[in-house]
């Protein structure tokens, strides 16, 4: 499965502009043949630091048109003013860890155990924390806890967490 990935460096006061532009330029990729999904990663906090947007096509027949399409050049210039340098673009045959500045694939078991770690964190203190705050039944109460760790996971804890110990990662 080809795939690219692309690294934005955001001027901090653009990140709101920039955000809302991952959503045109996600919706225009979807109109493509072949296009399988993008991944974004953002970092926590916007202080001019590196997005990643990964677009996965399920086949380089299909990826060229995007690539070499005229709304993706047109939603490209857009970021005039937005980012801090021009932004780097991967082609790779598929996604091989986490890390995409590494060839090496990310240890299963470390990854068990910080993701482990991370959502026993995450339970512990949102339902000690925010769970007696919620009213409603039991079973929305549990779901609005899962959507919140799963939001964090995705979003805050994870992305910034795999980056600061891929090196330990992938020994």
């Amino acid at each position: 499965m080809p795939i690219v990935i692309v690294k934005y460096r955001v001027k901090e006061d653009k990140c709101l502009f920039f955000e809302k532009w991952l959503g045109k330029i996600s919706q225009a990729a979807q109109n493509y043949r072949g296009y399988l999904g993008v991944e974004i990663m953002q970092p926590a906090f916007c202080t001019a630091q590196y997005y990643t947007c990964i677009f996965r096509f399920d086949s380089l027949d299909n990826l060229e048109p995007w690539m070499q399409s005229e709304e993706r050049n047109r939603l490209l210039s857009e970021l005039k003013g937005v980012v801090i340098s021009t932004p780097v673009f991967q082609r790779h045959s598929e996604i091989q860890s986490y890390d995409t500045s590494s060839n090496m694939e990310p240890s299963r078991h470390k990854m068990a155990l910080i993701t482990f770690f991370s959502i026993w964190l995450l339970v512990h203190i949102i339902m000690n924390y925010l769970h007696p705050l919620l009213s409603g039944p039991a079973l929305f109460k549990e779901m609005v806890v899962v959507a919140i760790i799963v939001y964090l996971m995705t979003y805050v804890v994870m992305p910034p967490l795999v980056m600061l110990l891929s090196k330990w990662l992938t020994k």
